[in-house]
């Protein structure tokens, strides 16, 4: 058998995702605090999916990465919490939404996919309607010397305008 030898490094950066945007799970969220910091934090276990396969990765919110923890309640429907300045761990599993990962590639350590941020989802474009045909306030029927209808004046509700 003939094969080409592989480095750890190699072998581990074969098993990477390439950097881009995928669909994620949050699998298990936990309070914690950063060792470096002393500050509260939530560490998270992301499923990220790909194709058929899937793959975990693990990332951290924090105040310090203040893009971060906005963009992932964002992402999971979570802005109450966010507006109101505290959320937990607990408010944080089984969300889901899109995730942008990274490589990252550290002399000394194991590369491994890295979150670099969630994706908030756009807006959609400006929905165009259709606008209704102006409405005339002249009689169109005649109905004695005036030419004024005795039917009731129409109004016209588009779908769109109710609520």
């Amino acid at each position: 058998m003939q094969f080409t030898p592989k480095t750890e490094k190699q072998l581990a950066e074969e098993s990477l995702l390439p950097a881009g945007v995928y669909d994620f799970e949050v699998l298990k969220a936990e309070d914690a605090v950063s060792k470096s910091s002393g500050k509260d934090m939530i560490k998270l276990s992301l499923r990220i999916f790909h194709g058929a396969s899937e793959r975990r990765v693990t990332d951290y919110l924090m105040e310090s990465m203040a893009f971060k923890l906005r963009h992932f309640c964002q992402t999971c429907g979570l802005m109450d919490k966010y507006d109101a300045g505290t959320f937990s761990a607990a408010d944080c599993e089984g969300r889901a939404g899109k995730v942008k990962l990274k490589q990252e590639i550290q002399e000394g350590y194991q590369p491994k996919n890295s979150v670099a941020d969630y994706v908030v989802a756009k807006p959609t474009d400006e929905v165009h309607q259709p606008t209704p045909a102006p409405r005339s306030t002249t009689p169109t029927s005649g109905g004695g010397a005036s030419g004024a209808s005795d039917d009731p004046p129409f109004l016209y509700v588009a779908a769109w305008d109710r609520p």
